[in-house]
């Protein structure tokens, strides 16, 4: 290709880049925030069903309870906690740890780094204008290719 379109296709990929590194971060701070919420609504309602228990010992109902306050505050409301943790788990369809792990895998990676960008600039060969090259031993890949590196 010429130099004017190997340094086009270096800005573009290098563009390309910073938007994946980008995405990534802000899924990655997004989850933690929904992550942080739903882990304290999915154990209040987990609470909840166990205070309720009466197979429970008064020690395990006194953590649950200090863990409560841990979470929501000395003066916090099980009804009222309830009704916002049903409506999160609504809004961001996390019913429980599994639903976690399935939005942490939803998170987009990155595919390429600036590494793999120098390394394929490597590979190009920059040609002048209406200058030739042998293109017999060039590997086209494409999705249609069988061949396999």
């Amino acid at each position: 290709m010429t130099s004017i379109t190997a340094q086009k296709i270096y800005v573009m990929l290098e563009d390309y880049i910073k938007i994946m590194e980008e995405e990534h971060e802000m899924a990655i701070s997004n989850f933690k925030k929904v992550k942080e919420k739903a882990s304290k609504f999915i154990y209040a309602i987990e609470a909840d069903k166990n205070l309720k228990n009466n197979n429970l010992s008064k020690e395990d109902k006194n953590l649950i309870k200090s863990n409560l306050v841990k979470f929501f505050g000395e003066n916090y409301d099980m009804v009222e906690i309830l009704k916002k943790a049903e409506a999160f788990q609504v809004a961001y369809g996390v019913f429980s740890h599994e639903d976690l792990q399935k939005k942490y895998n939803e998170i987009p990676v990155v595919l390429y780094d600036r590494t793999d960008l120098a390394d394929t600039m490597k590979l190009i060969k920059v040609l002048d204008y209406k200058e030739s090259t042998d293109l017999n031993n060039t590997y086209f890949i494409d999705e249609y290719s069988e061949e396999k590196f």
